[in-house]
């Protein structure tokens, strides 16, 4: 039987005949991109998941939008990376759009984002371009912001250096990474997911990947602000194993965006005050958050016994649970990291 309680959000699902929405009090109303009714508290409480039938991009406003008949692959492509290319540039609906992104947490986090970038600059100031090309500050500057440095963590006991290391840019050049895949792909996974769990594996992932860096990278100052976006695409791309394999269109496009949002996100770890095993951590942890999240939306799992299922669920839980208390068991008991002269960290 299929499940009717995971639907997009705002609870619509578009029919691929008449373009109505269908939604969980069983009323109708017309697509998305005509008409907007307001937020549902039910997308904060439930998780979701949305069934593409149609080949499309990624709106402005997250939601997927299908190709025009005649695009060609030079228009799809522009569609899928910068939307609000797309004339008109000024309508009625174009206006609709951008109102309904601006009412969703990926852009209340945009403006975190360049709001604490805002305040780096006014405390921190900006470094040399020898030191920070990507135009931001220095080491010795940005680890009094709050920037993940193991021997504070540790020794004078800053915790708080594991969860602000999340939210601070290394440079202008990291800050529009940032915003460019938050407005791209954070739009969309919350749609697709929830609130929930948009927020929930943003944090969880993050946390890995600063807890991993930590650990094994225990004497360099970094921000960790890619890790989670990392753990967000590889929870996505589990999400497109275990559920989008009938609609082999989307998923190839869907699968070739991700990985290449992968790449440019390794790209960014080649400048100052970023960490590559950030994203390992989180990476690692995402995958396991995607199956636990998305198995049970998988024909081959909805066909075994109860106890297999129940042993897969058992270990993903266990695997979290072992990764986090072992990182951190390793971060405050067993490694001993070097108190760093602050001055000299340039990298």
């Amino acid at each position: 039987m299929e499940n009717t309680t995971l639907v997009s959000l705002y609870n619509e699902e578009q029919k691929e005949n008449n373009q109505t929405t269908i939604r969980i009090d069983g009323s109708s109303s017309s697509s998305s991109e005509e008409s907007f009714q307001g937020f549902s508290f039910s997308t904060i409480l439930l998780p979701h998941h949305s069934n593409e039938k149609e080949d499309g991009f990624v709106d402005i406003d997250g939601y997927l939008t299908p190709f025009e008949n005649e695009t060609n692959i030079f228009k799809q492509i522009l569609y899928c990376v910068f939307p609000c290319l797309i004339p008109p540039f000024i309508s009625n609906k174009r206006i609709e759009k951008y109102i309904r992104a601006t009412m969703s947490i990926s852009f209340i986090f945009t403006l975190l984002l360049i709001g604490v970038f805002i305040g780096e600059l006014c405390i921190c100031g900006i470094t040399s371009f020898s030191i920070n090309p990507g135009i931001g500050p220095s080491a010795d500057k940005i680890v009094d912001f709050g920037a993940k440095y193991s021997y504070d963590i540790t020794q004078n006991y800053q915790i708080y250096r594991l969860f602000t290391s999340l939210f601070l840019s290394p440079s202008l050049f990291g800050l529009v990474v940032e915003i460019i895949f938050t407005l791209r792909f954070f739009l969309y996974f919350e749609h697709r997911w929830g609130i929930i769990l948009f927020f929930v594996t943003y944090i969880i992932s993050g946390e890995a990947g600063v807890l991993l860096s930590c650990v094994l990278s225990c004497n360099n100052i970094a921000v960790c602000s890619m890790g989670p976006f990392a753990g967000l695409i590889s929870v996505f791309l589990v999400d497109l194993a275990l559920t989008n394999q009938n609609y082999k269109v989307y998923f190839k496009r869907a699968v070739f965006t991700s990985l290449i949002g992968l790449l440019v996100i390794v790209f960014t770890q080649l400048f100052p005050l970023q960490d590559f095993t950030c994203l390992l951590g989180s990476v690692i942890v995402g995958l396991s958050l995607g199956v636990l999240y998305f198995i049970n939306l998988n024909q081959w799992f909805s066909q075994q016994s109860l106890l297999l299922q129940t042993i897969i669920y058992v270990s993903l839980v266990t695997f979290l649970l072992t990764y986090f208390i072992i990182f951190y068991l390793l971060l405050f008991i067993w490694i001993q990291p070097l108190q760093i002269t602050i001055s000299t960290q340039t990298n």
